[in-house]
């Protein structure tokens, strides 16, 4: 369909249509072509005028999960950093993949580390097709998040999870865990405002490239790969810094420490006794998804039986 703008309207919207975009017109004016201009039958054109809201192509869903941020280097030197967003709604059985890049997420990466444990409705304008991993959707510089949107869909949304009652289901679980070795056990530093990877010394100040915030500080984070075995079968579990703590009896600082000065001979000692408890698990569904668009699940709670 071919549209149109007239008079004072072609200045109006000069800035805000480029050419090969991607938009959503509303309250634009619909009409038939005249027979006599017509280059087809039963054509049909749009006016825009000055009641008609123009915006570039953007997505409202339920947020199931952020990803980290992630470097992406360019060929000869420098990087991209992306971070992902799953958004879905009622309309799809698929999330949609929105890729954050560079300067928007480093000023809103205080957000979006705020949106990792709990179901938002979120909002986000001009966006464009990328072709990274697959067609996905990528903020550019025009991009906006709304954090809060209103309206019909919104609300609609925010009452669509609440009626999703798998979402908050737990499954409570007896295990052993047979392979915890010290060679599963697994520490690096990273920054305390987004969680990535850094080379600054452990506890100290540091300016983060990836989130661009000025006082990060560096400290250690835990990673520990075991099986939860029961009589039905196992399981593998990847654990982070509080299941990793409780285990262990230590903090995050004490194992890097242990490790700096040597004494990893305190983790076989405790991993051996680790392999003769029982443990009790509470197991539930995560806000992330794997490669193959199936649930994550996660720990929600660990003690010794």
């Amino acid at each position: 369909m071919k549209g149109a703008l007239f008079d004072t309207d072609i200045e109006k919207y000069a800035e805000a249509l480029e050419r090969n975009g991607e938009y959503k017109l509303s309250n634009a004016t619909v009409t038939a072509v005249p027979p006599q201009y017509a280059s087809k039958p039963n054509e049909y054109s749009m006016i825009i005028n000055a009641r008609t809201e123009i915006n570039p192509l953007d997505i409202l869903g339920v947020l199931l999960y952020v990803s980290g941020t992630k470097p992406i280097p360019w060929p000869h030197g420098g990087e991209d950093l992306v971070r992902e967003m799953f958004l879905i709604d009622h309309s799809y059985d698929r999330p949609s993949i929105v890729s954050l890049w560079n300067e928007l997420l480093r000023t809103q990466a205080e957000l979006l580390d705020s949106w990792e444990e709990s179901y938002h409705v979120v909002g986000i304008l001009a966006l464009t097709g990328r072709t990274y991993k697959g067609f996905t959707l990528s903020t550019t510089m025009s991009s906006v998040i709304v954090p809060n949107p209103e309206g019909v869909k919104a609300n609609a949304l925010r009452a669509w999870p609440a009626s999703n009652t798998w979402l908050e289901e737990r499954f409570n679980l007896k295990v052993t865990l047979p392979t915890t070795f010290v060679e599963n056990l697994h520490l690096y530093l990273c920054c305390s405002k987004c969680g990535c990877r850094t080379n600054a010394t452990v506890n100290t100040t540091f300016n983060c490239p990836f989130c661009n915030v000025q006082d990060a500080q560096s400290l250690p984070r835990p990673i520990f790969k075991v099986d939860a075995v029961d009589d039905t079968g196992s399981m593998a579990l990847t654990l982070f810094a509080r299941e990793v703590e409780f285990l262990m009896g230590l903090s995050s600082i004490e194992m890097w420490m242990l490790k700096e000065n040597g004494n990893e001979d305190v983790f076989a000692e405790k991993m051996h006794e680790l392999r003769q408890k029982n443990v009790a698990l509470q197991i539930g569904p995560t806000l992330a998804l794997t490669t193959s668009k199936v649930l994550n699940w996660t720990v929600r709670s660990i003690a010794f039986e």
